[in-house]
């Protein structure tokens, strides 16, 4: 690949990905939120350390004194290949992890140096939509019900067949109640908005569009898989009521690169982990980059 991501770090970063995702079977239904993210953590890590490059965490669960989460700033890889930004979200959905939900992913996403924003643990309020490839058809600085009707129009859609995920949370009772006026569906997520973002593909989901606000990282994460497979995404950082500018596409990821998701729980686009026999593991996951989007079923023998 152009960006000096080669077969061998995809394939690594993949590993990483199923290992985080066995580590975080073995809590899957036991409420243990926090064993589980860090049983996914130290999978990720172990593997990425062994990973033929320089790597360095730009988006990761918080700062050095919050070991043993993969923090910003920390190092990464062997050190004998070019330098790569990191964005990961070892388990994304931990709750969904630890109560048996759907969509409970680990992934994980890498670019070449100084590609991605480095969003630290702030709110971004997000407008995303993977299947629209035209400038100006929405953007953050519409009314959301300009946007669904927008859509509609570009979709060649009745509005009435809209639908639009959103984090199911009390900050979005006022933009729920206004789509589901302009006669859009509304489809509400209790986490994981990494999958909401996905949802908009009909290789994912059956979702529109996406809207509202979650994690920073987990924004930036999405944008590196809507920059491979093309598609809009607009941000805008959230930070203690403070109205910041509208990021695009390309603030938030400079370069092209590679996002890696595993399924945990299943239920989903991507099936459950698996335990098969004499401790051995099934995994589905999802490489998008720039050559296409690629599932890959793992069975260990």
């Amino acid at each position: 690949m152009k960006n000096g991501i080669n077969q061998e770090i995809i394939s690594s970063i993949l590993k990483a990905s199923q290992k985080a995702a066995i580590n975080a079977y073995h809590f899957i239904g036991t409420g243990l939120k926090n064993d589980a993210d860090a049983a996914a953590v130290k999978g990720m890590r172990e593997v990425l350390n062994q990973t033929n490059f320089r790597g360095k965490v730009v988006i990761g669960e918080g700062e050095k004194d919050e070991a043993p989460m993969l923090y910003i700033g920390e190092e990464l890889g062997t050190g004998k290949m070019v330098e790569f930004d990191i964005a990961v979200d070892p388990l994304e959905g931990t709750n969904l992890c630890a109560n048996d939900l759907p969509n409970s992913l680990t992934t994980l996403a890498i670019a070449p140096k100084s590609s991605l924003l480095a969003a630290p643990e702030f709110y971004m309020e997000k407008l995303a939509a993977m299947e629209v490839y035209e400038d100006g058809v929405i953007s953050l600085s519409k009314t959301i019900e300009e946007n669904v009707k927008a859509l509609a129009k570009y979709k060649e859609k009745k509005i009435s067949e809209i639908v639009v995920t959103m984090l199911d949370r009390p900050r979005h009772k006022d933009a729920i109640s206004r789509i589901r006026k302009t006669g859009a569906k509304v489809v509400l997520i209790s986490d994981g908005d990494i999958y909401g973002v996905l949802s908009t593909h009909e290789m994912f989901g059956e979702a529109d569009l996406y809207y509202g606000q979650g994690g920073a990282p987990e924004g930036v994460l999405s944008a590196v898989a809507i920059k491979a497979m093309g598609g809009f995404m607009g941000g805008r950082i959230v930070n203690e009521g403070e109205k910041t500018p509208i990021l695009k596409l390309n603030d938030m990821v400079k370069q092209g690169g590679v996002f890696v998701a595993t399924g945990v729980t299943g239920k989903g686009f991507l099936e459950r982990v698996q335990e098969l026999h004499h401790g051995k593991f099934f995994t589905e996951s999802v490489i998008i980059s720039a050559n296409g989007v690629q599932f890959v079923e793992n069975y260990e023998v």
